[in-house]
């Protein structure tokens, strides 16, 4: 893309923040009511707030603002034109490599990758901690610091750190830290229904950590497990949780191609009748 500074922000509630909001005591018919407004993509605030108020009440809006308005998906949008391909070289050299610069803000998590990655894998780790030792990952820092003039290489391969650490220029530690819903320890589910965490770091010799398992509006038990990490237990394995989750479903099953009713169809999940 030939773009420019950007110059606008957009608004848009996820499947992953209205899960979000159960969590944090939101009714669940409340939340169920933003249904409509799920994913949709709003350049003002004003008709954001508009259709959170046709979904919910004027004071149930007010009194929840505090809440959703920090979760809401907030995307910079860089005008300019698609281009269909770009020619040149990237050099490889032994020169000093510059972030930032010019740049007024917070930066947070910089990662380099040695590979091509696909549109789904960005999306998915961009909010989330990943594990030095990813494959393709050729620099890694975290900005966890918080003393000192210098940011740390994190990234390795086959055992060895990268250590291309990096030196302020006038640069400052910022106490500012991303909400969870922008960046945290997560892992998603595979088709099977296996999951990974590969990054949670802990202080001294350990911590207990609470998992929470979120999916749109599906219920599990247990709603969450508190575990220890560090010394003696780095790996948990086998922590599961399994979907409770029920829902009314009603309708009329028909032949296809016709308006004749079935007698005595049989609905399933995953293969078995309910």
């Amino acid at each position: 893309m030939n773009g420019s500074v950007p110059v606008d922000v957009t608004y848009e509630l996820s499947t992953e923040d209205a899960a979000y909001l159960l969590n944090a005591g939101v009714a669940s018919e409340v939340v169920a009511k933003l249904n409509d407004i799920i994913e949709n993509v709003y350049t003002s605030y004003d008709d954001f707030q508009d259709d959170l108020i046709a979904a919910i009440d004027t004071p149930l809006t007010q009194s929840l603002m505090p809440i959703i308005i920090p979760i809401a998906r907030i995307v910079e949008y860089q005008p300019g034109t698609v281009l269909e391909g770009i020619s040149g070289s990237i050099s490889h050299n032994a020169s000093n490599l510059t972030i930032g610069e010019n740049f007024t803000g917070n930066i947070d998590e910089i990662r380099i990758w040695s590979k091509a990655r696909d549109e789904e894998t960005v999306k998915y780790d961009y909010k989330r901690l990943v594990g030095n030792d990813a494959d393709g990952i050729a620099g890694y820092w975290r900005c966890d610091e918080n003393f000192g003039n210098y940011i740390y290489d994190a990234s390795k391969s086959n055992g060895e750190f990268h250590k291309n650490n990096g030196a302020f220029n006038g640069n400052t530690w910022s106490t500012t830290i991303p909400n969870k819903n922008l960046l945290g320890w997560m892992g998603k589910a595979d088709a099977n229904g296996f999951y990974t965490i590969p990054y949670i770091p802990y202080f001294g010799t350990g911590e207990n950590f609470t998992l929470t398992p979120r999916y749109e509006q599906h219920e599990f038990e247990p709603g969450s497990k508190t575990v220890f990490l560090g010394e003696g237990a780095a790996i948990l394995d086998e922590q599961n949780f399994t979907d409770i989750s029920s829902f009314k479903l009603t309708g009329t099953v028909f032949y296809e191609n016709t308006y004749c009713g079935v007698e005595g169809a049989i609905i399933g999940i995953d293969g078995s009748p309910v």
